[in-house]
């Protein structure tokens, strides 16, 4: 009898706890659903620590993560601002399309106040879808206007648009040639006081139909001497030469790309740049050439004075090379294959510190670990297997013993594909070596084209 009462004891005790552990299971829904932060063993963890987990987790888990509760957004958020600057997380630009202006008004007005950056793509714009995002104008910082006109009698771009920015860093025209922006380009005779960059890309279309003078050009950069930088096509600027030529305009940086096969030829371009530069319009140069075929055509890229920053992209025959060229910091190419010497490159570039490569293999990055002292930074687009490459990870012992090679050598930061970063983590246990360490392409801003 004391042991049938002994067992309905135990049960009524073991029914009790499961009882109260239904009631804190319901508790604890209640506070999820009621977003109140519950107590959790993982959250106790030191920041430090949830960084080092964190290293291990692709940035798509790392979203999943941050959903999970308040506390969880917070140190993740976090670590994604401090760690991968090129993440952008939360309405920080929008893309403004005629056919999708009514997505616009639906946002929430917290989102609305977040945007910073804003891209209008029109063909024809009227004074009311101008009213529909006007309200944003006064706080974007970034604004790029592509292929568009005002409708008849709907006033000027300056009135309608620019007046309006009050705090505008960065004004960028695409596809100029095109765009209706105001009867005699009143935008360009206006005074823009925040203005720090201006852009204007005619596509580097070429030909004399296309061709777009803005004789007030130079009105607009002496109304604005805060412009540090102008961004245009080889094109543009050969055609708007004279407009610069003899001027008092300055500008900090010069950033000019385009293709190399237009019927001016390269030796017009180089000769412009280097007159503008000895009569001190620009003092650093970026440029971006593609469809090199020559070696003439590169020698020419060559000898342009103030040159900073290189991006080459070749389409040749032949195995091409670089003269010497202390002023570059930074070179790009779109791809090597068997287009270039690097072994050439990177002893004649004595003083590049930052190399980028759309696509390639791992060795050709080590002409740069061998020969370049100052290099600090490699990126890498894409990764072909090859020497130094398999099955997705990289072999970084190898790589740090051949920097090792060098004497009085930089360490080198390697940025790839987050793939190739998290397999090579698993398969080493590490990814910091003393000349070498390896990072994904989020963990860096790099704008490897002065395309914007």
């Amino acid at each position: 009898m004391s042991d049938e009462r002994g067992e309905v004891q135990r049960n009524t005790q073991a029914d009790m706890e499961r009882l109260t552990l239904d009631q804190s299971r319901i508790q604890n829904a209640v506070a999820i659903s009621s977003n109140v932060q519950f107590s959790s063993p993982i959250l106790k963890l030191d920041v430090d620590c949830f960084e080092d987990l964190f290293e291990w987790l692709s940035l798509a888990d790392l979203r999943s993560l941050r959903r999970m509760c308040k506390r969880l957004k917070q140190v993740v958020d976090y670590f994604i601002k401090t760690h991968y600057p090129a993440v952008k997380m939360g309405y920080g630009r929008i893309e403004l399309h005629e056919d999708k202006i009514d997505q616009f008004q639906q946002l929430h007005l917290t989102s609305v106040e977040m945007i910073k950056e804003a891209k209008i793509y029109f063909n024809e714009i009227t004074v009311k879808e101008i009213d529909v995002f006007k309200g944003i104008l006064p706080q974007v910082e970034r604004l790029k206007i592509n292929t568009w006109q005002l409708s008849a009698n709907e006033g000027n771009f300056y009135e309608s648009i620019l007046k309006w920015c009050s705090n505008l860093k960065y004004l960028s025209i695409d596809l100029i040639h095109y765009a209706i922006i105001g009867e005699d380009n009143e935008w360009l005779k206006q005074q823009c006081p925040t203005i720090e960059h201006v852009a204007m890309d005619d596509n580097d279309v070429g030909g004399p139909g296309m061709a777009g003078v803005f004789p007030d050009l130079k009105t607009f950069f002496e109304l604005n001497p805060n412009i540090q930088t102008f961004s245009t096509t080889f094109h543009l600027l050969r055609i708007n030469g004279n407009v610069f030529l003899g001027s008092n305009v300055k500008v900090d940086q010069l950033n000019v790309y385009g293709d190399c096969f237009h019927e001016y030829g390269m030796n017009v371009i180089c000769e412009l740049l280097n007159q503008l530069h000895d009569q001190g319009f620009y003092q650093r140069l970026h440029m971006e050439a593609s469809y090199i075929t020559l070696q003439e055509e590169l020698d020419l890229i060559i000898s342009v004075r103030g040159m900073e920053k290189l991006y080459l992209d070749f389409c040749s025959s032949d195995k091409l090379t670089l003269a010497p060229k202390p002023e570059i910091k930074e070179l790009g190419i779109s791809y090597v294959g068997d287009y270039i010497a690097l072994d050439a490159v990177a002893k004649s570039l004595m003083n590049v510190e930052r190399v980028c490569i759309g696509q390639g293999k791992v060795e050709e990055i080590i002409p740069f670990l061998r020969y370049a002292r100052k290099v600090k930074e490699i990126k890498v687009g894409r990764l072909d297997e090859g020497a130094h490459f398999e099955n997705g990870v990289i072999d970084l012992p190898a790589l740090n013993k051949e920097r090792k090679g060098l004497a009085g050598a930089s360490k080198i930061t390697i940025y790839v594909h987050e793939d190739v970063f998290l397999a090579t983590k698993m398969a080493l246990m590490k990814t910091d070596f003393s000349l070498v360490t390896l990072k994904r392409a989020e963990a860096v801003e790099w704008i490897h084209q002065l395309r914007y």
